[in-house]
Parts: structure tokens; sequence; C-alpha cells
């Protein structure tokens, strides 16, 4: 019995019933797209983390003795008969293969920003484009052309610029308080003793301090009061997240816990200026058009360069908002613009760029438009 089953077998909800027939299946969880423009009667969803086990399922893979997670999901299809596979996992590399596997259509919708150290992009056995003849996605929902043509290298479909289907979902902007708001990229100790792609994964935050010690300077100078938007979900890694914040910056600060429900898009609007190193959060902002400043402090060497801004799109290592240069000068240069500049200024980059890394498409017209061209929705 493969560890799929055995790691789950105890901690797992079981449901004994044969899942019901539905025309459209989510395979994982993590992070639930149609619950915004259906209801449950419509679709099911296929868990992959041991949140969940069908024992129906499970009675049909014992039947052929393959106890694989390919031979599950695929009896689970088997079972519910959709029309349409969708995942919000965008690397999720197994779903690449259903298309061909089961000749139903597929969707995968990005959710973050890919690249190529300890990422997809850097994973050469999955995309040599000999894959392609096996590697099928019938809607790639993108961030922007670029992420399109690369995924269109190794996966066979059609890809959709839409931007980010979570950022979609809020309006672009609420009153702002003229304060700063930094998105922390806090790694845990764990995390940065790890060797990734054959790089100490420490080289990867360790101009970190120094940046953060130069923004507080540049707050102080401008009277700009500084917020951090916690990144870390669990409660140990939340509470060394803040130690570590508070350490560098003291009591003042307002550290903004991360928590299973918080409402980060709505959070993030609220504030008029937003600096970050690398975040997806912080390119769904500028998508939005919240002045954002991106501060890529990392080595800007191997691949650990392919997570700095505009790196994909090829805008080059800086401009008027952003640098991929570990300097105090261009930290302070970007600094500057992004709470100084005009704002008919700021609004003429912002509409120049935002088309090139990520568009906003106010309550993803594209995903619902195929979903309506899969099966006719009637009002619930």
């Amino acid at each position: 019995m493969s560890n799929f089953i055995i790691n789950y077998i105890i901690k797992s909800k079981w449901t004994f019933f044969k899942p019901k027939k539905k025309p459209f299946l989510l395979i994982d969880g993590l992070f639930d797209p149609l619950k915004y423009y259906l209801s449950k009667k419509y679709y099911n969803i296929l868990y992959r983390r041991g949140e969940e086990i069908n024992f129906y399922v499970i009675f049909k893979c014992l039947l052929k003795l393959d106890f694989t997670s390919q031979n599950y999901v695929l009896n689970y299809i088997k079972a519910t008969e959709p029309k349409l596979l969708i995942t919000s996992i965008h690397n999720h590399v197994g779903f690449y293969r259903l298309s061909k596997l089961t000749g139903i259509k597929t969707m995968f919708i990005q959710t973050a920003i890919v690249t190529k150290w300890g990422d997809l992009f850097g994973n050469k056995k999955v995309t040599n484009i000999k894959n392609k003849k096996n590697f099928r996605v019938n809607y790639m929902l993108v961030f922007n052309h670029s992420y399109g043509k690369e995924f269109s290298k190794f996966i066979s479909g059609k890809y959709y610029v839409i931007g980010s289907f979570r950022n979609n979902l809020i309006k672009k902007k609420y009153n702002q308080k003229k304060e700063i708001l930094f998105l922390s990229s806090f790694k845990s100790s764990e995390h940065s003793s790890r060797i990734i792609n054959g790089i100490p994964a420490f080289k990867f935050t360790m101009n970190d301090k120094k940046l953060l010690f130069k923004i507080i300077e540049l707050s102080k100078k401008n009277n700009l009061k500084l917020n951090i938007l916690g990144k870390q979900m669990y409660d140990q890694g939340s509470k060394d997240e803040e130690s570590y914040y508070k350490k560098i910056f003291g009591k003042e600060l307002k550290f903004i816990r991360n928590y299973p429900g918080r409402e980060t898009y709505k959070i993030i609007r609220k504030f008029k200026y937003v600096l970050n190193i690398d975040s997806t959060l912080g390119i769904e902002n500028f998508a939005t058009g919240g002045r954002t400043g991106f501060i890529f402090n990392r080595p800007y060497k191997n691949i650990i360069s392919s997570r700095a801004f505009g790196y994909l799109e090829k805008l080059g290592r800086k401009g008027l908002f952003w640098t991929s240069y570990n300097n105090e000068k261009e930290t302070e240069r970007v600094f500057n613009f992004i709470i100084k500049s005009k704002e008919k200024k700021w609004n003429r980059i912002n509409k120049f760029y935002f088309n090139k890394v990520m568009p906003y498409e106010e309550n993803n017209k594209t995903f619902n438009l195929i979903l309506k061209n899969q099966i006719r929705i009637k009002k619930s």
C-alpha cells in the first residue's frame, strides 16, 4: 500500500457513499475558486492533502490492487463523470496528464508567481518539450502572456490571461491610509538551513535586515508609519515572524498576523504605499493601481534572479518603481518614487505596465464564461 493511503488513513475524514455525478470536479481543495460563483450542487471536491477520503473510491482501488494517488483520482473521476476538471494548483504535474488519460477537458488557475528557483520552471524533467505529447490542459488561466508562453512550451492547450483570480474578486480601491505596508517574506530557520537547487537557502534572505533598517530610516524621515503584513500562517511560525520584526523595529511596529480567514486583499487595499521584495501579493496590489515598490535584495545570479519583479517579462533589472540592485541608493530611489510621484504620473506608469505583469479582470469574466460554455447553469 502506497504512502498516499498510509499517511492519510488515520487522520482523514471518511465518506462512505459513492460521490454524486456533478458537472465540475475541483482537484485539490486548498483553494476553491468555484464557491464564489456556483452552489455545491454543481461540483465535487477531490481532496489531496488528507482532509477527506472516499471509501467507495478506495474500494475501487482495492479491486485493482492499485493504491497510487493517480488511480484514486482516476476512479473518483470515473464515479462522478464531470465535464470539466479544475485545479488552482498550477504546478500539480499529475494534473497535466489527466486530459489525455480521461478524455475530459481540464483547467488550471495560476495563483502565485512561478520561478526557476526550487519551483516548476526550474524542473527540467517537467519543462522538457517532449512532455507536450502527454501534458495537456485545455484552459490555462494565467497571470500574463509571458507566463502563458512559458507554460505552453511543455503543456499543450490554450492559455487565457486573467491576471490573479483572487485579486479579481476584490474591488480596486478602498479609502487608503497614508502609511507604509511592508509585505513580509519571512522564512523560518528550518527553511534557511535547506539547500534548494544547489544553493543554500540562507543566501536568499541574508540581505533582509539591511533592507529593513533602510526602510525604517526612510519611513521616519518622511513621517510615515510602518506596518508589516505577516506571511506565516500557523501559531509558532507566526510568533517567530512577529518576534523577528519586533527585534528590528521595536514595540512601535504594527504587525498584522496571518490567520485562517484573514481578508488579506482588503487589508492591503487600505494602505496608500506598499513595499515588498518578491511577493505575488505585491504584484496583485500593483494590478489594481496601488502604489507598490519592488525592492529585490536577493543575490541577482544563478536562478535566484528568476524571482525578481519583471524577470520573466524581460522588463530589466530596474525601473521607476522596482529594482533588483541591492544597495541603499536604489532602495531610496524606489521608496521616494512610490510616496512622492504625482497621482497622474503614477496612474500613467501603472497603466503602461500592469497589462504586462498582471491585468485586472473584474469578477473573473473569462472563468465564468468557460463554466457557462460547459453546461447551462440555472440560478440556484
